[in-house]
């Protein structure tokens, strides 16, 4: 997931201090906090799907969080060493 916290809107701004339980200047400083992970799939979800709940996001698992995602997929070399 992916997300340009400069095209967060207000709303979503203040969804994510609600959510989150910190102000949009901690962010920078707590950006591997799953609070702050959990907010932003929240705020994200939400853009897609306006009646998701935070117990949907809660049970989603990383692989539902990372699908989609523009990053390749690394799949070994079959003639690589560990073949």
């Amino acid at each position: 997931m992916k997300m340009n916290i400069e095209e967060l809107t207000v709303g979503e701004m203040v969804l994510f201090e609600d959510v989150a339980g910190m102000s949009m200047g901690a962010l920078a400083k707590n950006t591997e906090s799953m609070k702050v992970i959990r907010a932003l799939i929240f705020i994200q979800a939400r853009r897609d799907n306006p009646e998701i709940t935070l117990a949907d996001v809660d049970a989603m698992t990383m692989s539902d969080i990372t699908e989609g995602d523009d990053e390749p997929e690394v799949t070994p070399d079959p003639t690589g060493p560990d073949a």
